[in-house]
């Protein structure tokens, strides 16, 4: 248990959102045993829709895009895994065929770990495996909440708490910029409206200081305005 990237995730201090932030250190331990290290260059394949294989991935540090082929063949974005994050946990829990593509979104340092010693931990773990649930109804929530906008609040809206959601606020006033690393086609995909639509949002949010924006780049530079414009959960 010697390697940097395994230690890391005993003591570094991960966001009490993610998979790694609500274990205790015998859990991250555990898993730090169990798992192998490794890196993927920018835009690297991490996991692939329809593969078979049934290991689960842990983010050390980085993000990855969570993608997904639509009817069209059109790659749909589901979501922004961040450091800390647990990937491909279905697979492992039910060997069935991977639902999505992961997709490195920089350098991108993670901790994989067989199917059979998942199991296990799950078994000896009561941490782990509260933890894995909770993951697993955290996103289910998000994506009921994801398709009641879609069908219910204007583009704007949908940007909005997209964005908010993408960059953890709220935050106190004052916080830090948030780059956000998504184009504005994936973000037009992504909330289900034509890139002109959100072109507009973006303009207005510009021209109020909450976002900049740049040649393939976006950050928000008020975390805690996206939530006051979000509205009520």
């Amino acid at each position: 248990m010697d390697s940097p990237d395994r230690m890391d995730i005993v003591r570094t201090a991960w966001n009490p959102s993610t998979f790694l932030g609500g274990l205790g250190t015998a859990a991250r331990q555990m898993l730090a045993r169990s798992g192998g290290p490794r890196r993927y260059p920018p835009g690297a394949s991490v996991l692939t829709e329809g593969d078979t294989t049934t290991h689960v991935v842990i983010i050390l540090s980085g993000w990855v895009k969570v993608t997904a082929t639509g009817e069209n063949g059109r790659q749909a974005l589901l979501a922004i895994r961040r450091a800390g994050d647990i990937i491909g946990e279905l697979a492992a829990m039910n060997s069935a065929p991977r639902i999505a593509n992961v997709i490195a979104g920089c350098d991108l340092r993670t901790l994989e770990i067989d199917r059979g010693s998942f199991t296990e931990i799950q078994a000896s773990s009561p941490d782990v495996a509260q933890a894995v649930g909770r993951t697993l109804a955290q996103r289910m929530q998000t994506a009921t909440r994801r398709r009641v906008e879609l069908s219910s609040y204007p583009v704007r809206i949908r940007l909005i708490r997209l964005l908010r959601d993408l960059t953890h606020a709220p935050g106190p006033p004052g916080a830090p910029a948030v780059p956000v690393p998504l184009s504005q086609a994936e973000l037009a995909a992504a909330v289900g409206a034509a890139e002109t639509s959100v072109h507009k949002v973006l303009r207005e949010l510009r021209a109020r200081g909450i976002v900049r924006t740049g040649y393939g780049r976006l950050t928000v530079l008020r975390p805690d305005a996206l939530q006051e414009l979000a509205g009520p959960a």
